[in-house]
């Protein structure tokens, strides 16, 4: 065999590389990149990697160890490439976890940062490998950022619980500062300091850039203190981490950070729309049909708070006490500085109605809840609808109730091209708000309308819309559509039934009673309201118990 000698700058003298290719390529190919490239950079690396190739293949009385070596300094020589080109694809994928270990140890427990567009439930799947490099090279004080829409982290959260479960307990076990910001905030940044991605790995000398191809794949770029003609540089690099780190947020409780419902234009104007006075008139319909339905009622959750409108006019009265609880981080801002203008505090939570009941302090039960404003048909997943339900259902006293509502979407989906056409005249809200949202100077009207959504469209109203013409211009709009889930006429009511109310269901149509149904019974006919209410009771109330007169006939 040829024995080889490589001076690197630090001065270590290496010979009988034979020793080294009894151990698998990538201890090579990461030895060398975290000792020779950090110290004198891969493009001068690379000329003598290829060298060492060339001298033992040509040789004389070569041996299978000088083969082996040459596969292997040609393997690092393909790496060190990929380096300096940018857009390193590990080969075998294997290789990756050997090199990420490479630059843990490299960094000689200096601090680690991560930023990264991976789902927890993806991490764990995917990259459990990496944690398990991560834990064995002094995590503690290290920090990882998840680079996510919000609702993406919310529907990981509800739809992978233990994956998410187990992404939380490892930081905090590890003493990892877990974090989140914004997709579209982390672009910005991205987009600022002209990187090619936004996700990397930070160490104190070094960097590792990670870029997806088209089939979800990572190549790697690397960023080294010592490589001037990187771009970009480990400067830039840092920067750019720095202020991820600054305009991200931590997890409240090992939750996400809650739903986007509306963006801050639509928030700020949310309270034009509601109309508050209206609900808050104690003489006005929705403040009379809840005071009615709720007397003798302790404790009530407004489990849809938006606004707080119903959370303040029921703390107003005495005697009732109310947990608030929304899930959009704007409307609770909103809700919080609108029932301090009134002099409430509010008790104001953030909870997934599909987590609710494990979610409360305590095993907390109350005597009503409140899911009003069309709120349930946000959740577009039909398993988590009935998630939510049951929940709902779960989190109430024997003798509870829960008073939800649904839109007429039966209305809209029967004369659907109508009112696409022309909604000003064939969608009465448009011109003059509905017994929920009375607010005149903001609008709302399905923009569109299929089997499996409605597209909710809110406009300005001053000056006053004059016609179709004038609602659809895009002057009018204002702040983002809404995707809504259009239940069809007994949708919701039956959904009620299977989620456990088997009992006592009260039907409404704008705040009016229409009939009590049982178990059994069909919905009863409405007519064509803009809203529909239920008051559904968990209790099981046997036939009997009930005046015929008040019931819905079964057929």
């Amino acid at each position: 065999m040829i024995n080889l000698v490589v001076i690197f700058p630090i001065g270590i003298r290496l010979s009988a590389i034979g020793v080294i290719v009894f151990e698998p390529v990538t201890f090579f190919v990461g030895f060398v990149l975290t000792q020779g490239a950090r110290n004198f950079g891969i493009r001068k690396l690379l000329p003598y990697v290829l060298q060492m190739a060339h001298d033992i293949g040509e040789g004389p009385n070569r041996t299978f160890l000088d083969d082996l070596c040459v596969e292997e300094l040609q393997r690092t020589a393909k790496s060190l490439r990929g380096f300096v080109a940018g857009g390193y694809k590990p080969d075998p994928p294997e290789a990756m976890a050997s090199f990420f270990e490479r630059f843990f140890r490299a960094a000689e427990a200096g601090k680690y940062i991560g930023v990264d567009s991976h789902l927890p439930s993806d991490y764990i799947r995917k990259y459990d490998w990496y944690l398990r490099i991560h834990a064995g090279y002094s995590p503690r004080g290290d920090v990882r950022v998840l680079v996510a829409d919000q609702n993406a982290l919310a529907t990981d959260y509800l739809d992978y619980d233990q994956f998410w479960s187990d992404f939380i307990q490892w930081h905090a076990d590890h003493g990892v500062e877990l974090r989140w910001i914004d997709a579209s905030k982390a672009e910005l940044l991205r987009s600022r300091h002209d990187l090619p991605t936004t996700d990397l790995g930070l160490w104190p000398n070094q960097a590792v850039l990670f870029k997806p191809d088209d089939e979800g794949n990572p190549s790697l770029t690397t960023v080294f203190r010592d490589d001037p003609a990187r771009r970009p540089g480990l400067a830039a690099v840092q920067t750019y981490v720095g202020e991820v780190v600054r305009d991200s947020k931590t997890f409240e409780e090992g939750a996400p950070p809650g739903i986007e419902v509306m963006n801050e234009e639509l928030a700020r104007k949310w309270e034009q729309y509601v109309d508050s006075d209206a609900r808050l008139d104690p003489a006005g319909p929705l403040a009379t049909f809840l005071l009615r339905e709720l007397a003798g009622c302790r404790l009530v959750l407004d489990a849809a708070a938006g606004l707080g409108c119903e959370s303040v006019l029921l703390m107003r009265q005495g005697g009732i006490g109310v947990v608030s609880n929304e899930i959009d981080a704007r409307l609770r801002t909103v809700a919080s500085d609108f029932a301090k203008k009134r002099g409430v505090e509010l008790d104001l939570r953030k909870n997934y109605w599909e987590r609710l009941s494990s979610s409360l302090p305590g095993n907390l039960r109350f005597d009503a809840v409140l899911v009003l404003g069309n709120s349930i048909c946000l959740t577009l997943q039909a398993a988590r609808r009935q998630a939510a339900l049951r929940n709902l259902f779960d989190v109430l006293n024997p003798d509870g109730r829960l008073i939800i509502d649904e839109r007429n979407f039966q209305f809209m989906l029967d004369r659907r091209d109508a009112i696409l056409d022309d909604p000003y005249t064939n969608f009465p809200p448009a011109r003059g708000g509905d017994v929920m949202y009375r607010g005149s100077l903001v609008r709302a009207y399905p923009a569109g309308i299929n089997d499996e959504l409605v597209t909710w469209r809110f406009v300005k109203n001053e000056p006053r819309i004059a016609n179709a013409a004038d609602l659809k211009s895009s002057g009018r709009q204002l702040g983002r559509d809404m995707q809504l889930h259009p239940f069809r006429r007994g949708e919701l009511y039956q959904a009620l039934r299977e989620s456990g109310f088997a009992g006592e269901i009260r039907v409404f149509a704008d705040l009016e009673f229409v009939a009590t149904t049982l178990s059994g019974d069909p919905m009863p006919d409405v007519g064509e309201p803009a809203f529909i209410t239920y008051v559904a009771s968990r209790a099981n109330i046997k036939s009997g118990d009930l005046p015929s007169a008040t019931r819905v006939p079964a057929s």
